[in-house]
């Protein structure tokens, strides 16, 4: 009879889509409006659609985990992304506790670069030396992280090609206090060989069943952010000016057509006319599509963050029925359904987000319900009118109801 694996090995563990074909059909197989009531005379007087939530995506064409017993550091990874100034190591390193992750990258402008991640950063070039091959991998690392301690690494194994027969992978917990976050994780294998090295120590590895937590995978990440951005109107579309966790403000612009953009998923049957609001830049595009309701409303449905090279969306989000006109002041709450899909696999996460008006303007809160390691990174958005625009804040929120199955091992705050 086969072993249950341990609690803590299921945690970690891949699961699959959590709707099946037919009851994703039946929630959104036809798109609909929202139904909300809307008041003739009160709102938000601007003339651009409202971007309640911002989508990412981001393939890593190879990415070496470490799990290790140091005080100050739960997990390293080593993500290899292409980009548009071709291929780029990432030193990604998780704090023991609330599991923030922070990214040291040889990348120019580092804030510039997906600005929509709320994720501390650092433009630094570190050393690697790299033996790539079709079927191994052999790789050092040597850099200094965060605190400022001299962080050594070195890796050997076959090149993840083992498929996983589910996909629906765990973030375990990291940068819960700023993702929505969940993986499509189609090869993993373990490692041969590896090691951290930190302030001249080596660091015990941590281990699951005797077994050290050392791996190679490829995966895709994707799910909505926290943060902070204004909205004001420019020729053509408007413009989101995002604030970096660094203090940096980040423009982006944005084109309004109702001609669907080449890169854009496909519409639903039942779909009426449409608006889309994309924003594109060297390495990625994101983009908003609006129902168009007779009477001027635009009702979200879909948000999609596409990264260059990549054969499908890192990441979508639908909505039915459609989110509201947050311009347009409606009464009492209005309920809708969501669902996630990661790097063209469906079904990777699903919820409800309710959308409200309030004396200080609209609101939505985003619950998600599937997988359990997506229940606990509830948000709250906010809309309010800054000068001739809006500011839009999305902030985690305490989770609603009760966790689904696997509930022991969400992490809350």
């Amino acid at each position: 009879m086969k072993a249950k694996p341990s609690p803590k090995l299921s945690c970690m563990m891949p699961t699959g889509r959590v709707l099946t074909p037919g009851d994703r059909f039946a929630r959104f197989g036809v798109e609909r409006p929202s139904g909300a009531t809307y008041s003739r005379t009160e709102g938000l007087d601007v003339g651009f659609p409202i971007v309640p939530m911002l989508p990412f995506g981001l393939t890593y064409e190879l990415d070496l985990v470490f799990m290790t017993k140091h005080p100050s550091w739960n997990m390293h990874e080593y993500a290899l992304i292409r980009t548009s100034a071709g291929l780029v190591w990432l030193a990604k390193d998780a704090r023991e506790g609330s599991l923030e992750q922070t990214i040291i990258a040889g990348v120019d402008n580092i804030d510039d670069w997906m600005p929509e991640v709320p994720v501390q950063r650092r433009h630094q070039a570190f050393d690697v030396i790299e033996a790539i091959g079709p079927d191994s991998v052999e790789l050092s690392f040597d850099y200094v992280n965060w605190d400022g301690e001299r962080t050594e690494v070195w890796f050997e194994g076959p090149f993840p090609k083992s498929a996983r027969p589910k996909r629906n992978g765990s973030t375990m917990g990291h940068s819960r206090g700023q993702l929505m976050a969940v993986l499509d994780l189609p090869f993993q294998n373990l490692g041969r060989k590896g090691h951290v090295t930190i302030a001249g120590q080596r660091q015990k590895p941590a281990r699951i069943l005797g077994i050290p937590v050392t791996a190679a995978l490829q995966q895709t990440q994707g799910g909505l952010v926290t943060g902070s951005w204004l909205q004001r109107s420019a020729e053509g579309g408007f413009t989101s000016d995002i604030t970096a966790r660094s203090g940096a403000v980040i423009p982006r612009s944005w084109t309004l057509s109702e001609v669907a953009p080449s890169a854009a998923p496909s519409a639903r049957d039942g779909a009426g006319p449409s608006v889309y609001a994309v924003q594109r830049d060297p390495d990625r595009e994101i983009g908003a599509r609006f129902l168009l309701r007779p009477d001027g409303a635009q009702e979200l449905v879909q948000l999609w963050s596409w990264q260059l090279g990549q054969s499908s969306p890192g990441f979508v989000a639908r909505f039915c029925p459609a989110l509201p006109d947050l311009r347009r002041r409606f009464d009492g709450e209005v309920v809708v359904e969501w669902v996630g899909d990661v790097a063209g696999q469906l079904s990777h996460a699903r919820g409800t987000a309710v959308a409200r008006w309030t004396d200080e303007g609209p609101e939505v809160e985003l619950r998600p319900a599937e997988p359990w390691w997506v229940w606990d990174r509830a948000m709250r958005t906010t809309v309010r009118l800054e000068g001739e625009g809006v500011r839009v804040d999305v902030q985690r929120m305490t989770p609603v109801g009760s966790p689904p199955s696997h509930g022991r091992c969400v992490q809350t705050d």
